[in-house]
């Protein structure tokens, strides 16, 4: 039996292809052509336009097989619904109304794009299996998967784990996590305080060349990533989390993101310490499957349905 496993992000959508477990195919699917008419880097493209692009690569698949697909934003898995936008717009769409075309697919999943990635480090990425764990992706957004007692933590609104949307600081309303965590939310910040429009890969030569405008950026980024992730620590005092994404990869943002992990361990006020937790710095992880996950994640979520 073949998986098809698509994991769609707001810039790009990685895809990987299975025969049983072993990968037979893997690309990714850009968005440039369709965006490129609007220029900007906070634009987003629908949902429907990722489909059609989902829909040309099934066309040729003549055979039975299983269609998974990993969604940014508030997902109902159990009806299949999408119940908001996220980095991708004009979500509200009937898909199993959309796929019903292809008479081939035996079975079609979705899932929330971090609870998908978090399930597919936990099944196939990690060989001693945690109790509880958290996996955090890194991208266009934050996202944020929890895996409690082996499985997927789950609520009855659905939104467990959308930590991006939380308040970063609570005397003010003026941001959010995902504004002071995400890729994109940094590149913003650059854009906007110099007029230029870089990649992820420039930022970081930028940082290699010093510059003191990506050097103060960075320090803020990993500075937020670092307090959040103590934060989820205190939360829900996870025995493991991984740090999964595109960025994940990046030698750079690895260093740095132990430094500050260190760096912030201690909380003080006044002169006084009132809290100290050492013990998150040792229970952080790279991904083992880095940008793979979430399609990993479908994958398992797909063979146990």
């Amino acid at each position: 039996m073949k998986y098809y496993t698509f994991d769609i992000g707001g810039t790009s959508t990685k895809y990987l292809i299975f025969e049983d477990k072993k990968v037979i195919k893997s690309g990714v699917i850009e968005y440039k052509e369709q965006m490129k008419e609007k220029g900007s880097i906070r634009d987003k493209i629908t949902l429907t336009k990722i489909f059609d692009e989902i829909s040309v690569m099934l066309e040729n698949e003549s055979m039975d097989f299983c269609l998974g697909l990993s969604i940014p934003g508030i997902v109902d898995s159990k009806n299949q619904k999408i119940l908001s936008d996220s980095g991708i717009s004009e979500t509200n769409i009937d898909i199993q109304d959309y796929f019903k075309k292809f008479k081939n697919i035996i079975k079609l999943s979705i899932e929330n794009d971090a609870k998908s990635a978090a399930y597919g480090e936990f099944y196939f990425g990690q060989d001693q299996k945690p109790i509880n764990m958290v996996h955090l992706t890194f991208g266009t957004g934050l996202g944020c998967g929890i895996i409690i007692n082996k499985e997927i933590y789950r609520t009855i609104n659905h939104k467990a784990g959308e930590i991006g949307k939380s308040y970063s600081n609570i005397n003010s309303t003026e941001s959010v996590v995902v504004m002071d965590t995400s890729v994109i939310a940094i590149l913003i910040k650059y854009k906007m305080a110099t007029g230029k429009e870089i990649s992820g890969k420039e930022f970081f030569e930028l940082y290699e060349k010093k510059d003191p405008l990506v050097q103060k950026l960075m320090k803020d980024w990993t500075s937020a990533v670092a307090r959040t992730i103590i934060g989820l620590d205190y939360s829900f005092d996870f025995d493991l989390l991984t740090i999964g994404g595109g960025v994940s990869d990046n030698k750079i943002f690895q260093k740095l993101l132990f430094e500050e992990l260190d760096l912030n361990k201690d909380f003080e006020f006044m002169g006084n310490k009132l809290s100290s937790n050492g013990q998150t710095i040792s229970k952080v992880k790279i991904s083992n499957l880095k940008n793979d996950a979430g399609c990993y994640g479908m994958l398992a979520i797909l063979k146990q349905n």
